[in-house]
């Protein structure tokens, strides 16, 4: 095999390296169920951290709020934080909830501990966001990439999810959370999309008005905050390395 030949094969195979190394959409969702809770039980978790694992996987520096820095009752409109990622307002209905409390004004006689008795609880900490039947939305400072939180004991009474990504007053997304009926349950949802980043997220609540769902542990990520490289950078990478064959390829040609 000639020298020109190998190196052409060599510059293919790393051609096809580098498209095996590049995801082929920059946009994509992490979901992850556990359905072993009960009314005064926790769900193990197991599914839901390991989506959480995976979306955390893709991003760097990013921030969580956790909802303990809020006394219990407090509604909206709710300054949330995320350090080292950004601010956010919240607005609509719902309230900062514990497991003493249940339908944010409602004191709990009948909890154990573990829930709040109807199955809601925090997944870190001691508070968690409750709402009942009710949309609300989240309006970050500056334009985010990835979006992910934990939901708790959603849809056991006949209560629907789903998330409406915008930009500005633009809808750019919708996406449904496809979950498992249990008293108890918990998920996690990751979101990323750096084609689009988004300007708010707005938390849909159809089905039953009596369902109550419970949101723990919310994360942004800006698009710098991001590892996956977008399809431009793929494709500079791929049209470099065949431009680098090539000029080989003329060199070899004209030393002859």
């Amino acid at each position: 095999m000639s020298m020109t030949s190998f190196f052409r094969r060599a510059v293919g195979v790393s051609v096809l390296s580098a498209l095996a190394s590049v995801p082929l959409s920059a946009q994509s969702t992490y979901f992850g169920f556990d359905n072993d809770g009960s009314t005064l039980t926790r769900a193990s978790l197991t599914n839901s951290n390991l989506a959480r694992t995976q979306f955390f996987s893709q991003l760097s520096g990013v921030g969580t709020e956790t909802f303990d820095g809020f006394s219990r009752g407090t509604t909206s409109p709710i300054g949330l934080s995320f350090p080292g990622a950004g601010s956010a307002t919240l607005t609509g209905s719902g309230c900062v909830s514990d497991i003493s409390w249940s339908a944010c004004s409602n004191p709990i006689s009948n909890s154990n501990g573990q829930t709040n008795g109807f199955g809601r609880y925090a997944v870190s900490g001691s508070n968690y966001y409750e709402v009942n039947a009710g949309d609300f939305r989240i309006n970050f400072t500056q334009a985010v990439a990835a979006f992910g939180f934990y939901g708790v004991d959603v849809g056991e009474l006949g209560g629907t999810l789903a998330l409406r990504f915008y930009n500005g007053s633009t809808v750019l997304d919708t996406r449904p959370i496809n979950y498992q009926v249990g008293e108890g349950s918990a998920f996690y949802f990751g979101y990323i999309n750096t084609v689009n980043p988004f300007t708010s997220v707005e938390f849909v609540l159809g089905g039953s008005s009596s369902d109550v769902f419970a949101f723990d542990d919310m994360t942004i990520g800006s698009r710098e905050q991001v590892s996956v490289p977008e399809p431009a950078s793929a494709a500079l990478l791929l049209t470099g390395l065949a431009g680098f064959g090539a000029v080989a390829s003329r060199r070899r040609r004209s030393m002859r």
